[in-house]
């Protein structure tokens, strides 16, 4: 009788996990189908829009008329269009063609202003995908030797921006991060505290403090803590 039980009692066990792994396995070869759906899908806009540094806005735009601009980092796996939708999630798991992927796009903040130079704060997010792809080679501004040596492009139809990081580091997320000040002071009192998180010394500089000269940062998930960040801020070269 108890033999009888205990075997059912087995019985019934390796079939939760059988069924466990097989819900497992159908999750991971879902993500990976939809990986591969992201990468072929930003690759085929590379071929079609991209040659070397000449973009075609026209065909870029066509495709996606809320494009604001190319975002490329050398050594990386950075090299996508940048978006800016009616909110933060229009773009959180919709990539540049309009198809849901859990990657998405690197998206502008909605608050800010398409024309950088307007803003206080240019505030970009992209995903940290496990494949390395999207924003997930932020984190390579937080070795040394990287953050001294590279320095993050963004073209737009009108110009290009060469910007070089002057604070790098990981923290929980910030509920809010500003776009614009009320005044000088109040910019100077936001730059005096991204240098001080600042965990990298190669890319300590000085740089003007001006209220024309706009800030830069660039935001993606982080695995250090829960609900971790790494941020990355820079400015013009």
């Amino acid at each position: 009788m108890w033999k009888k039980i205990l075997k059912l009692i087995l019985d019934i066990i390796v079939i939760g996990c059988i069924v466990v792994a097989g819900y497992l396995g159908l999750q991971i070869f879902e993500r990976y189908q939809e990986d591969h759906q992201l990468n072929s899908s930003y690759e085929s806009i590379r071929k079609e829009a991209k040659k070397g540094k000449n973009f075609n806005w026209k065909k870029l735009q066509k495709i996606n008329p809320d494009i604001v601009a190319w975002i490329y980092v050398k050594g990386t796996n950075i090299d996508y269009p940048v978006v800016q939708g009616k909110t933060n999630q229009s773009y959180l798991h919709t990539n540049f063609k309009g198809q849901y992927t859990y990657g998405g796009c690197i998206f502008l903040d909605c608050k800010d202003k398409k024309d950088f130079l307007s803003n206080d704060n240019n505030v970009f997010y992209g995903h940290h995908m496990r494949n390395g792809s999207m924003f997930a080679d932020l984190v390579k501004f937080r070795e040394e030797k990287f953050a001294k040596k590279h320095e993050i492009t963004l073209y737009t139809p009108d110009k290009t921006y060469h910007l070089k990081a002057f604070s790098v580091y990981a923290k929980a997320a910030d509920a809010s991060i500003p776009i614009s000040f009320k005044n000088q002071r109040e910019k100077d009192i936001y730059l005096d505290k991204l240098k001080n998180r600042n965990n990298v010394s190669s890319i300590i500089r000085s740089f003007p403090r001006n209220s024309d000269i706009p800030i830069f940062t660039f935001a993606t998930c982080s695995y250090e803590g829960h609900d971790y960040r790494t941020y990355v801020h820079a400015v013009k070269k």
